[in-house]
């Protein structure tokens, strides 16, 4: 009987190193994820400002591209906040 209840505590060790190494996975996943889309979004935003000249963008131009990156931040946040639920 001894032996058996050694057994379970050696098993509920494992399972409780099992979930802190699953919630140490989970942090580093959803990091790689925001540096993922962030480097998307700058490349999209390189690109943008790459096809025209300076003298092509207005202030409101601009202002609306920063307010397009900052949408698709919050969403990313959004989608990545229920994700990890």
């Amino acid at each position: 009987m001894e032996a058996l209840q050694r057994r379970l505590e050696a098993l509920e060790q494992q399972m409780e190193q099992l979930k802190h190494h699953t919630r140490a996975v989970e942090r580093r996943l959803r990091w790689w994820r925001r540096v993922a889309c962030g480097l998307g979004v700058l490349c999209l935003l390189g690109q943008s400002l790459v096809s025209g000249t300076a003298q092509d963008y207005t202030t409101e131009h601009i202002k609306g591209l920063v307010h397009r990156v900052e949408r698709v931040a919050h969403r990313v946040d959004e989608a990545l906040l229920t994700l990890g639920q």
